[in-house]
């Protein structure tokens, strides 16, 4: 009797435009899209690239020809006049590459400042089939390759409609909650929010989570005083310690650190496991040998502060950013998009009570 053949899997393609020198981490992103097999990732650059997995697609192309390619599909000359802006435009990428996403059931787009864990861990069959979207972040979404779902972005209830942003020169937040979060809830798209990821926010020097996304226990992050984020072997860990000393072990689906230092990158590549710190990232096969993680070796990473240090590094790091964001003449489109975004992380709290 034979073997039964196993369904096949919902197919996923997903979509990074990144324009300019690749940062030095890149060979660790395209490791970890390799430990994701089942899933496609689409990588559209203006730079050589050589010797990458099968599931790693490269286009070359400028920024030049992706505003024409957005231009054409909105039918208005858009603004886009420095990489930055490419985040407004993610949400257009199952119009624009519809052709190149011919086949896929569900596209998405994704950032380069990551490494993967076992996607298909977290986006399981059973989450494919009830949702249409699946997360609410610029640095991981999916959406069903359909007409109505590729086109949403047109539709009403973002803070500023598509037209004026695609318009406008300076990065809109549309791709999160001022923009696509906001259409999906008025439009009742089903929409997947678990927060699954290790999202680090970069106000702080030792690595924590940021929680703005959660709105209930299932969903929400917890951090640690102790906690170190670490790649092993296809996975992602967040480890940690808790209130006891105990040793605490939670997989993640990916790691979304946000920052830019130095990459061990032979050592890194050579090994199986490495942890990512606010300082580099750190090969750990030679340190732990054949033995599991230990609550010394989290303290010796996890750069842990008191409760004044963390809480000046946040403010310093608030006022760095808001002092370029007025030399940009940024600072109250800032404003109104960190406002949104608390009313609407609000207003889910209040639906969950």
């Amino acid at each position: 009797m034979g073997m039964e053949k196993k369904p096949a899997l919902t197919s996923i393609g997903i979509i990074v435009c990144y324009i300019g020198k690749l940062p030095e981490w890149f060979p660790l992103w395209v490791r970890s899209c390799a430990a994701n097999p089942t899933i496609d990732f689409l990588l559209y650059t203006d730079q050589e690239l050589e010797g990458l997995p099968d599931n790693v697609i490269t286009r070359k192309t400028t920024l030049d020809k992706l505003k024409k390619r957005f231009s054409q599909i909105l039918g208005f000359a858009c603004s886009l006049e420095a990489p930055y802006k490419l985040c407004d435009y993610k949400v257009i990428y199952g119009e624009a590459f519809g052709e190149e996403l011919q086949g896929y059931d569900f596209w998405g787009h994704c950032d380069l400042d990551m490494v993967f864990g076992d996607l298909r861990e977290f986006i399981t069959e059973e989450v494919l089939n009830a949702y249409d979207r699946i997360f609410e972040v610029g640095h991981l979404s999916l959406y069903r390759n359909c007409r109505s779902i590729n086109r949403l972005y047109r539709e009403e209830g973002a803070l500023f409609p598509y037209d004026k942003v695609f318009r406008e020169k300076n990065y809109c937040g549309f791709d999160e909650h001022t923009g696509m979060t906001r259409i999906c809830e008025i439009s009742g798209v089903r929409t997947y929010r678990k927060v699954v990821c290790a999202d680090i926010d970069p106000h702080y020097r030792a690595f924590y989570m940021m929680d703005e996304d959660s709105v209930n226990g299932e969903m929400a992050v917890k951090n640690y005083e102790h906690q170190i984020f670490v790649w092993d072997q296809g996975k992602t860990w967040q480890i940690c310690l808790d209130e006891n000393n105990r040793l605490l072990r939670r997989e993640v689906s990916y790691i979304h650190f946000m920052r830019k230092f130095p990459v061990n990158m032979e050592k890194c590549l050579r090994q199986n496991r490495y942890c990512i710190t606010y300082r580099e990232f750190v090969p750990l096969d030679t340190e732990l040998a054949d033995t599991e993680f230990t609550p010394d070796l989290v303290r010796k990473y996890d750069y842990a502060v008191n409760r004044i240090v963390h809480r000046g590094e946040y403010l310093y790091n608030f006022i760095r950013h808001g002092w370029r964001a007025f030399k940009r003449k940024e600072l109250c489109l800032r404003i109104k998009l960190r406002i949104q975004r608390m009313k609407s992380v609000n207003r889910r709290c209040m639906e969950v009570r």
